[in-house]
């Protein structure tokens, strides 16, 4: 398994505890690769564990800091599962999507199960970009990615 974090230096004691929460987890993983927008601090040259990897990127935000969170689609793996630094890990995320179909593994926001929620102004951005079926706004917590599903969203 793959679990990618994108975060600001601003953010590391929400990441640090984030990772300290999957590794009490017992989730097997191979690798942990961090989308850092902008400069590692030099108390990161601490980390040692060989399967974290720390990648400076460029904020491509454009006044929308979240936007960042798209860094994970430069994965080259095929299968990834991605995790907001501001999300414990209490289970083990080993049989994440077991027995659900589909690429995309996720649940809703909670605003899309509103009624205010705009649904039609949804479909018509779906709509511009191309996407085929409906489907909810995600939260971001915690997304499992399947088929290199992720690199089709960056296409």
């Amino acid at each position: 398994m793959h679990i990618i974090y994108t975060c600001s230096p601003d953010r590391e004691l929400e990441l640090f505890t984030s990772i300290g929460s999957l590794f009490s987890s017992n989730t097997k993983f191979e690798r942990i690769t961090i989308f850092l927008v902008g400069t590692a601090p030099k108390s990161w040259k601490k980390i040692t564990d060989k399967r974290i990897h720390v990648v400076e990127v460029d904020d491509i935000g454009i006044g929308f800091w979240m936007i960042n969170k798209a860094h994970f689609c430069a994965s080259e793996e095929e299968e990834i599962v991605f995790i907001d630094t501001d999300t414990l890990v209490l289970k083990p995320l080993n049989s994440i999507g077991s027995g659900v179909k589909g690429d995309i593994i996720g649940r809703t926001t909670s605003h899309y199960e509103q009624a205010s929620w705009p649904k039609q102004a949804w479909q018509e951005y779906l709509d511009k970009y191309g996407a085929s079926t409906y489907f909810p706004y995600l939260n971001t917590g915690l997304l499992g990615f399947r088929n290199s599903a992720h690199q089709r969203l960056a296409e």
